[in-house]
């Protein structure tokens, strides 16, 4: 099969994109820095920072608090028991 390799038809949103969702009433949630979290495999501080700094890093650049967090990749792959007292601590 073919396998495509032309440039994606999309792009990831700036931060004044951001900035303009937020102000017309959108919600705003983070999803990690890198997508490499893996439940039960990735150590503490990688799942926090993974968590934690994708949270930190939008707040600064929109000046809001971000209270909602989607996990990458299959929920259950990516989230055991670390992960999950992670978010409730910091969302």
């Amino acid at each position: 099969g073919d396998i495509d390799n032309n440039v994606e038809d999309f792009s990831p949103l700036n931060w004044e994109e951001l900035k303009t969702l937020a102000n017309d009433g959108h919600s705003i949630g983070s999803h990690t820095c890198t997508h490499t979290l893996i439940a039960n495999e990735s150590l503490p501080e990688e799942s926090a920072y993974e968590i934690y700094q994708s949270k930190k890093i939008i707040e600064e650049n929109l000046q809001l608090p971000i209270n909602a967090y989607c996990s990458p990749n299959d929920t259950l792959l990516s989230t055991g028991k670390k992960e999950i007292d992670c978010i409730r601590e910091n969302y």
